[in-house]
């Protein structure tokens, strides 16, 4: 989503990249020259190309790493990572930190006044500023923490 086949970390670091369709068109045995496949963003896979993916694994013996999120703001599932829940061999969970110290397992959603929002699409592009891990307790109480530009829990 941020250029032309290539992956842009936040950090500045970039790489080039094949999209998923474009995968899927590749011959078999020249996806088995690869030592691995990463899919990034892997929350918006279909359950097709969850499924294609376990063939890749299964059936090419090629290694599939996947990275995602596991809920979106409302606290809901994405379907492609219900589907890797499903699927997966295995889970790894990246952990991050609340404003509070806590574990962080819930992305919440703000607006410009730093109001913790639980309703909207699913799915906002580009809009990574507008979000921030937050512990259960602070998601459910839509606090984003004092320090968060002034605002608080955003009343």
């Amino acid at each position: 989503r941020d250029g032309d086949h290539m992956v842009h970390s936040r950090i500045g670091l970039e790489y080039p990249c094949v999209y998923f369709h474009e995968m899927r068109e590749m011959d078999e045995d020249k996806l088995k020259e690869n030592a691995c496949i990463i899919v990034d963003e892997a929350q918006f896979l279909t359950k097709e190309e969850v499924l294609y993916l376990v063939h890749l694994v299964d059936d090419c013996g090629i290694p599939v790493i996947c990275y995602g999120l596991r809920a979106d703001f409302k606290g809901d599932l994405f379907p492609g990572s219900y589907e890797l829940l499903v699927m997966a061999d295995k889970l790894e969970e990246v952990k991050t930190i609340c404003w509070c110290g806590k574990k962080a397992a819930f992305n919440a959603r703000f607006d410009e006044k730093g109001r913790v929002l639980k309703e909207g699409a699913q799915v906002v592009i580009g809009a990574n500023d507008q979000y921030i891990g937050l512990c259960r307790k602070h998601w459910m109480l839509g606090d984003l923490g004092p320090d968060f530009n002034g605002q608080g829990t955003g009343d």
